[in-house]
């Protein structure tokens, strides 16, 4: 068994949104792994959203889960695959950039329920 994975913030919100969450990604993950992490941009990027009546439950849900901050190496990270992709015309979102780096530099394996994005 693994031990670490990275979260993307899909993997978070198709766990809220489901029906079944016995059976989501997350439940999953949860199972195999020991360690979660999430960039600080992508529970940004869920809190933005949040309503106040589901704050308890994504506060509970980021309470099993270290979040890593975006810092100046991230930063030219996200630039290097921002260039990279510009030069393959495959841009995507800034947000996932930013994740994407934030995983890259603390070489966690990535788990996300948008795989096209990464």
């Amino acid at each position: 068994m693994s031990t670490i994975v990275f979260l993307d913030s899909s993997v978070l919100i198709q766990h809220f949104r489901s029906q079944n969450k016995i059976n989501s990604f997350y439940t999953q993950i949860r199972r195999g792994y020991d360690k979660l992490y999430i960039s600080a941009i992508a529970k940004a990027e869920i809190f933005s959203y949040v309503k106040e009546s589901n704050l308890e439950y994504w506060n509970n849900i980021f309470k099993n889960i270290r979040v890593l901050p975006f810092t100046d190496n991230t930063i030219i990270k996200t630039r290097e695959i921002a260039l990279q992709l510009k030069r393959k015309s495959m841009m995507i979102e800034l947000a996932d950039m930013m994740i994407a780096a934030t995983a890259i530099e603390n070489n966690f394996p990535l788990a996300t329920i948008n795989q096209n994005h990464f």
